[in-house]
């Protein structure tokens, strides 16, 4: 658990790189909206995939967790 300050640091370094791949679980719509794809899980399950934006068109609880903010 980071404080909210650390945290955003955090995410800005990796994002700023594009020479690796990183792999994140999270639910936080800045890192969703960063995201060049997405998995939602669903009870252990793959329930949808995709781009934010296709994900926006078609799954309700990509739609709730970036409405959010």
């Amino acid at each position: 658990a980071l404080d909210v300050d650390t945290e955003h640091r955090l995410w800005e370094r990796l994002f700023e790189r594009r020479d690796v791949t990183c792999l994140a679980v999270s639910h936080r719509p800045m890192v969703l909206r960063r995201a060049d794809h997405v998995v939602v899980l669903a009870e252990g399950r793959v329930e949808d995939e995709g781009t934010v934006k296709e994900l926006l068109d078609r799954n309700e609880e990509i739609r709730r967790l970036l409405q959010a903010t």
